[in-house]
């Protein structure tokens, strides 16, 4: 146990002795060699023993690094900026890359991380611009400055000054100066007056040259085209509402009618066919071919959508009754031109009187909707119950324009 002690206490005298004689790493071989380190730049590659002593290599540049004197750190790899910075300094052999926040971004003093400065909108500018540390503080321009951008570092600007100007500076917009190279005062072509201001509150009115910009054609060339497209427009719809009447007027003159008898209303002889309306012989009389309307009667070409609403309300009642010999609210569908899906869709609706209601709300929305058609229809399902609700009158003079 003594030979241990002292053992000890000659290597701990020893080892005194090597930091005395200037041996950094404190660390020696078997053989009593001090054991080298890699300076700032190199890193480890073999560590210090007993029979070796330190074996350094050169770290790559942008990819590892080595800062410090050490007989046992290799070289480390260099760092990668997080989100929302970007490279300072750029990582070498000797230093690990130095990271700031991006462009527009500010060190977040609550959380340390990179959040977005403020932006100054036009009319504002910076007045303490946004940097890597300190966010952007925005002021209104005044005072012979503007700002016509957004931006987060923009200063405002100051006006131009000029003799004579086109426009004042505001705080959106920089004065706009009048220039004698671009403006002809004496024009012989064609020419707009323009007014100038000078300095004071006088205004000066000047003949300026405005052949450079003649847009004459351009406007006529789009005012054409939208007239073309008019036209074609027109010509569609009036050919749509051509092909509903000639449907429905075939449909009318082939199409049995039972029941009381109908009165066809002629257009004239000069036209040689009818008009397709039906008017009940109860509610309309002929007096030297002239028709003379009953009290509170209407024009046939009237629109559903426009009668009261509690004569709708009357139609819809005694259409909602079911009825055995099928001459309901399903047979109109039918003599106005519903499918069988459309019907099936109304009988879905929820309510006592909701699909009654739901046809003749979609039917009211054609444009050939009116109460002539309407009548006629319910003359074919054998309905003058309901047509009696409904005095109509046919203009003979008008008797051509009525939807069919």
């Amino acid at each position: 146990m003594a030979t241990l002690h002292v053992l000890a206490l000659v290597l701990c005298l020893y080892t005194g002795m090597l930091y005395c004689m200037g041996c950094p790493s404190e660390s020696i071989t078997i053989t009593g060699e001090c054991c080298e380190q890699c300076g700032p730049g190199t890193g480890v590659v073999q560590s210090c023993t007993g029979t070796n002593n330190t074996v350094c290599e050169q770290c790559e540049t942008e990819t590892t690094f080595s800062s410090d004197w050490s007989h046992i750190t290799p070289c480390q790899q260099c760092s990668s900026c997080p989100t929302n910075m970007q490279v300072k300094i750029p990582c070498n052999a000797t230093h690990d890359t130095v990271c700031e926040c991006a462009t527009n971004y500010y060190m977040n003093d609550k959380d340390f991380s990179c959040s977005q400065c403020d932006m100054c909108p036009a009319g504002y500018g910076a007045f303490v611009a946004c940097g890597p540390l300190q966010n952007s503080v925005c002021a209104a321009c005044g005072n012979g400055t503007y700002s016509d951008e957004t931006s987060t570092m923009a200063e405002c600007k100051q006006c131009a000054v000029c003799d004579m100007f086109l426009r004042a500076c505001n705080e959106l917009t920089n004065t706009v100066c009048f220039d004698e190279s671009v403006y002809s005062i004496d024009s012989v072509t064609s020419s707009v007056s323009l007014t100038l201001t000078t300095g004071g509150e006088d205004s000066v009115n000047y003949i300026v040259d405005d052949s450079s910009s003649n847009v004459v054609p351009i406007y006529c060339s789009v005012l054409g085209a939208v007239i073309v497209g008019l036209l074609v427009y027109v010509a569609c719809k009036r050919y749509k509402i051509w092909k509903n009447k000639q449907k429905h007027y075939k449909a009318s003159r082939t199409s049995p009618v039972k029941g009381p008898p109908l009165r066809d209303v002629e257009m004239g002889k000069g036209h040689g066919s009818d008009s397709g309306v039906f008017t009940n012989t109860d509610n309309v009389s002929a007096v030297n071919g002239c028709a003379r309307m009953p009290l509170m009667s209407l024009p046939s070409t009237t629109l559903f959508r426009d009668i009261a609403e509690d004569k709708k309300r009357q139609i819809e009642l005694l259409l909602c009754t079911t009825r055995r010999d099928g001459r309901d609210w399903r047979a109109l569908a039918r003599e106005l031109d519903f499918s069988d899906n459309s019907i099936m869709e109304f009988s879905n609706s929820v309510g006592k009187h909701s699909p009654v209601r739901k046809l003749l709300c979609q039917w009211s929305k054609r444009d050939n909707a009116c109460l002539g058609l309407l009548v006629t229809s319910l003359h074919r399902i054998q309905r003058d119950d309901i047509t009696k609700l409904i005095p109509i009158y046919v203009n003979l003079a008008n008797v051509a324009s009525l939807p069919s």
